[in-house]
């Protein structure tokens, strides 16, 4: 495969990696490091592709991390347990199969909610506590996603230098 068609084939992977920071069907971050690896592999990784993937391995790290961090700590805030907390990923993934792509989150708010409903007996304490989980959400996927645009704009410098 030719050296333009490579690029092409990694950017394209790695805009749908993009997509997927905000959008939780797709893999985001993972999609652009495995395209920023399989661009090393086919174009040679050099002085500047080694600094260039040491950078986006830490970037997809800190994504990644964060993310998970920021969603917890505020549920926590919140008060929502560990129990809670599990019961909506498992309502996000239930979501996914109701509502392909786009259900994850639904799905995690309705299973938190109904969690929390359960463990407090009030709707306005399981709305306040999943309010402050899906602040910490979101935030963290805010994050995720500018880490995502940071290793694409790596890469791309990357590329841009090879």
């Amino acid at each position: 495969m030719d050296s333009g068609t490579v690029t092409a084939l990694v950017a394209i992977t790695m805009v749908a990696g993009l997509v997927g920071t905000l959008l939780p069907f797709l893999p985001g971050l993972v999609l652009i490091l495995v395209a920023a690896i399989l661009y090393g592999l086919s174009e040679g990784f050099g002085g500047i592709g080694s600094v260039a993937m040491v950078v986006i391995v830490g970037l997809f790290v800190v994504g990644s991390l964060v993310s998970l961090v920021f969603a917890r700590r505020s549920a926590a805030r919140g008060g929502a347990p560990t129990t809670s907390m599990l019961v909506a990923a498992v309502g996000g993934v239930v979501g996914m199969f109701v509502i392909p792509f786009f259900g994850f989150v639904p799905g995690a708010i309705v299973g938190l909610v109904l969690a929390e409903r359960s463990r407090l007996g009030q709707w306005s304490a399981a709305w306040r506590v999943t309010l402050h989980a899906a602040k910490g959400y979101l935030l963290g996927m805010l994050v995720e996603a500018a880490c995502g645009a940071a290793m694409f704009a790596t890469w791309a410098i990357w590329a841009l230098n090879d």
